[in-house]
C-alpha cells in the first residue's frame, strides 16, 4: 500500500502546482474554461444567478485550497464579515442585532438597521483592487501570504466562458472571457470577495458611529438613524466605498427599519420600509429580514 501511495501523493502535489500555481499559465487557463449555467434565484421571474460550472479537474482543487485558507481570511475579514468559516454566522448575525434593538428599546433610544444586498456583487468586483488589497493584508499578516498567492494566480487569469448551443456540433460555443470577479461556480470567490470588501467595511464603522455586520454581500449597518442616513453618513459612504472596489455603488435591494416612528423621515426614499406591527416582539421580528 506504502508503495502505491507515494505516486498518488506526488501526481496531486504536481496538479496542484500545475492548476493553482499556475506552473504552465496556458495549461491553467485552458483548465479554468467554465460552461455558464443561469439559474432562476425563484420559481417567478427572471432573477437569474450566473452559476460558472468549472471542469472537475480545477474545482476539486479550488475547494481544497478555500478549506486550507478559511482560518487564515476569517482572521483577516471577522468581526465585520461572518461567512468566511464562523459557525453559525447568520445566527450570530441576527442574535447580535436583535440584543442592540432590545438593548435601544430599553433606553428608547434612536435605533436603524438598515440591511442591502448587491447584485450579483462577486462577479462584478475589481480584481486588480482585490489583489492590491490582499497583498497589503499579507504585508501585515504574513499568515496571508499563501492566500495573497492563491487570489493572485486566479484572479490575474481572463478565462473562457462557454454556453450551450443546438448550433454547433459540439453543444457549446465560446460566449466571452471573464474579466472581472470571481465565478460564482469557484470555491475560492467565497473568500476572495469578502478580503476584497474588507477594507470598505472596515473603514466605514471605523470613520462612523455604527456596527456592519456581513454575510458575503448582504450588509447590515445599525446605529442611530441620524449616523446611518444621510450626505456623509454611514449609507452613503459604504456605497461609495464598496463603489470602488467594483461596480457595486448601487444596491439593489435596500430596505431599513427604525425603532422610533419619527425616524422614518431621515430614511431616504429609494430605502423600503416593510411594514411591521409596532416594535420588536409585537410583531414582526426586523432581525430576520435585516440579513
Amino acid at each position: 500500500m506504502a508503495n502505491e501511495e507515494g505516486p498518488a501523493i506526488n501526481a496531486f502535489t504536481e496538479l496542484d502546482i500545475l492548476i493553482l500555481g499556475n506552473a504552465c499559465p496556458w495549461v491553467t487557463l485552458v483548465l479554468y474554461g467554465a460552461l455558464l449555467t443561469p439559474l432562476n434565484k425563484k420559481a417567478i421571474g427572471d432573477d437569474a444567478r450566473p452559476v460558472s460550472a468549472e471542469d472537475r479537474d480545477c474545482a476539486t482543487w479550488h475547494k481544497a485550497a478555500q478549506q486550507s485558507q478559511n482560518s487564515a481570511v476569517r482572521r483577516l475579514v471577522t468581526p465585520q464579515q461572518l461567512a468566511v468559516a464562523v459557525s453559525g454566522g447568520v445566527e450570530v448575525k441576527a442574535w447580535g442585532i436583535r440584543l442592540l434593538q432590545e438593548e435601544a428599546e430599553r433606553n428608547g433610544s434612536s435605533f436603524s438597521i438598515n440591511g442591502e444586498d448587491r447584485i450579483n456583487a462577486h462577479n462584478d468586483f475589481f480584481r486588480e483592487k482585490a489583489v492590491t488589497s490582499i497583498r497589503e493584508a499579507a504585508e501585515t499578516d504574513t499568515g496571508l501570504k499563501p492566500f495573497a498567492r492563491l487570489a493572485d494566480n486566479i484572479l490575474r487569469l481572463q478565462p473562457q466562458i462557454y454556453t450551450r448551443t443546438a448550433e454547433d456540433l459540439t453543444g457549446i460555443r465560446k460566449l466571452c472571457t471573464s474579466q472581472r470577479g470571481g465565478a460564482q461556480g469557484n470555491a475560492t470567490t467565497n473568500i476572495i470577495y469578502p478580503a476584497a470588501m474588507n477594507n470598505a467595511l472596515k473603514s466605514v464603522e471605523q470613520s462612523c458611529n455604527v456596527i456592519i455586520r456581513a454575510i458575503q454581500d448582504d450588509a447590515t449597518t445599525v446605529g442611530e438613524t441620524s449616523e446611518i442616513f444621510g450626505h456623509d453618513k454611514a449609507r452613503e459612504r459604504l456605497n461609495s466605498a464598496l463603489g470602488a472596489c467594483g461596480n457595486l455603488t448601487h444596491p439593489g435591494k435596500s430596505v431599513a427599519f427604525c425603532l422610533l416612528p419619527a425616524d422614518r423621515a431621515l430614511v431616504p426614499a429609494d430605502v423600503h420600509q416593510p411594514s411591521y406591527n409596532g416594535y420588536l416582539g409585537s410583531g414582526s421580528d426586523p432581525a430576520k429580514w435585516a440579513l
